[in-house]
């Protein structure tokens, strides 16, 4: 069972971040689809532009052939802008 966003609020930043990739990862798949990426991401309190939406993509997705994996995708959340 999916958890509402407000749930997701209240635990921990790893677990948080990790509970809002599982809501974009669409049923029946193990990995986020990189078209989900900046989704997931404004979800969990980023605010990444398109361009970074695309160059991250670019990095998570070198051998995922369109999905990234949770472990990728906690990487590219903690990644801070200059």
């Amino acid at each position: 069972m999916k958890q509402s966003i407000r749930e997701i609020q209240k635990m921990d930043l790893r677990t948080q971040v990790l509970d809002v990739y599982k809501l974009f990862v669409e049923d029946g798949e193990e990995s986020l689809r990189a078209r989900n990426l900046g989704k997931a991401l404004r979800s969990a309190g980023k605010n990444p532009t398109d361009m970074e939406i695309h160059e991250m993509v670019n990095f998570a997705n070198f051998h995922y052939e369109g999905f990234i994996n949770p472990q990728r995708f906690m990487e590219l959340f903690l990644v801070k802008k200059p």
